[in-house]
């Protein structure tokens, strides 16, 4: 699915600047599409920053065959990257115990840096799916929205200004609104 999210947040614009034709559904509408749309952003952000370029365009262009050959190729990558450590851990072995140690520890620290950052993704991508997932009841709470869109926020999320005024206004019209 192909959209524009510049001209989506300049619609939503153009809808907050004439409340005369705001109302609780078109509001709501509005904000699942912009969440929706950000929460896109995201992930393609995440994954061409993580992915071959191959393999995001291949993504993207929903291409499978390609998509299975570029996974076998890493994990043939992966193999090969780590036979070749092992194999510089077992000469460094013969040659000082220092030096082994000095690799495993800057391996170990490499590794637990990559895992942060996965870590950190991994929330951020969980708190939005969250803020998308609480905008798909029946119930329409605003409230809840607002402490789902705070709790992603908290993670590192980055929403669009509007999502913000958008919910913000709603609330306020409720009278439930407390600026936190």
């Amino acid at each position: 699915m192909r959209f524009s999210r510049e001209e989506m947040i300049n619609a939503a614009e153009r809808y907050m600047e004439m409340p005369w034709i705001h109302c609780r559904e078109l509001d709501w509408l509005i904000l699942n599409m912009l969440v929706y749309a950000e929460l896109q952003a995201t992930l393609d952000s995440f994954r061409v920053n993580s992915m071959f370029l191959f393999s995001y365009v291949s993504k993207k262009a929903g291409d499978t065959k390609f998509n299975i050959l570029m996974t076998i190729l890493k994990s043939v990558a992966f193999l090969v990257k780590w036979s070749i450590w092992l194999a510089i851990i077992f000469v460094s072995v013969e040659i000082s115990s220092f030096a082994t140690g000095i690799l495993a520890a800057i391996t170990v620290f490499w590794q637990w840096k990559k895992w942060k950052v996965r870590q950190k993704i991994n929330n951020v991508m969980s708190e939005m799916i969250r803020t998308y997932s609480s905008l798909s009841t029946i119930s329409q709470s605003w409230l809840v929205v607002w402490e789902q869109l705070k709790k992603s926020r908290d993670v590192g999320a980055v929403w669009d200004g509007i999502v913000y005024r958008l919910v913000e206004e709603r609330l306020s019209t409720l009278g439930r609104f407390q600026p936190s």
